[in-house]
């Protein structure tokens, strides 16, 4: 009980939550049943079926929240909910569809009020594991927001709140890491303006949040100028040594400062942190480590 306590929350708000969770998914369940009745019947439904309705309901919300219970869907904390998720919920709904359909075409005519109609099993499949899963999105959905204004309230109590807008260059997997890792930070001073990709078919598209590629680098003396950029990041795994030299040399151009984020590919095997921002030095140019010559030896 004291190690609960000392790691924020007693024991008995957890197991609260976790009954909390319960009652939704089962909630959920209930009333995507009822629902798909209530579409095969255009929700006048005959008073000969709600007998069966009520022997059909305890044993269909059973088998699918059971379902949901071996898949792992319901395994993982709400708040985190991904993509990766999603394959549970498939299989989740393709066991209990299957047994439920298997039980339409299996059960003898005596047993017709346990006998679900097709129509029925497939949307209420739909329904279900689609509202369950949407009840984990829209928990992280809230999640993430209390966390971003917690941030934001915690920098501007740190300081006076300015950021300097900053450009990021490549819009590709790394640079989407980069992007959620600054949003998602609230120890950053920085504010994306956007992207800047080379790749046109990437142009006035959203990468993510509401951050949109702006243009391709030859559009850069235009938008920083316009949006009134401080300096911009590279944002590309493995930059080549061309490539550098060609932003760097842009920039140069406008004028405005270009950083970098170093071994940014490794950013995509957790080895390197977003925060490790720096100047492009010497070594980003060269492509290799420069050579350091033996003084000693020398002199």
């Amino acid at each position: 009980m004291k190690v609960s306590m000392l790691r924020g929350k007693p024991w008995w708000t957890k197991l609260l939550n976790r009954r909390v969770q319960v009652l939704l998914d089962l909630l959920v369940l209930t009333g995507a049943f009822v629902l798909s009745y209530e579409l095969r019947f255009d929700f006048t439904i005959p008073q000969s079926w709600l007998h069966n309705i009520l022997i059909q309901l305890p044993y269909v919300v059973l088998l699918q929240f059971i379902a949901l219970s071996f898949t792992g869907g319901r395994s993982f904390i709400w708040r985190y909910t991904s993509i990766a998720h999603l394959k549970s919920f498939l299989y989740a709904s393709v066991i209990s569809a299957a047994l439920l359909v298997a039980m339409r075409l299996g059960l003898p005519e005596q047993f017709q009020q346990w006998r679900i109609p097709i129509s029925v099993c497939i949307v209420d499949t739909l329904l279900a594991f689609g509202g369950a899963l949407g009840l984990r999105v829209l928990r992280r959905s809230l999640f993430e927001k209390f966390e971003k204004r917690k941030r934001q309230k915690g920098v501007a109590g740190a300081g006076n709140g300015y950021k300097k807008p900053v450009l990021l260059i490549g819009a590709g997997r790394a640079g989407m890491v980069a992007a959620s890792e600054i949003e998602q930070r609230g120890n950053f001073d920085l504010e994306i303006k956007g992207f800047i990709d080379d790749d046109r078919s990437k142009v006035k598209r959203t990468i993510i949040g509401e951050i949109k590629v702006l243009g391709t680098t030859a559009d850069l003396p235009r938008l920083v100028r316009d949006l009134g950029i401080d300096h911009v990041v590279i944002t590309i795994a493995q930059a080549s040594r061309q490539d550098i030299q060609r932003i760097v040399a842009t920039c140069e151009r406008i004028p405005v400062r270009v950083r970098i984020i170093p071994g940014l590919y490794e950013i995509l095997q957790g080895n390197v942190e977003v925060t490790r921002l720096r100047d492009v030095q010497i070594e980003d140019l060269l492509g290799r480590e420069p050579v350091r010559l033996d003084e000693e030896g020398i002199s």
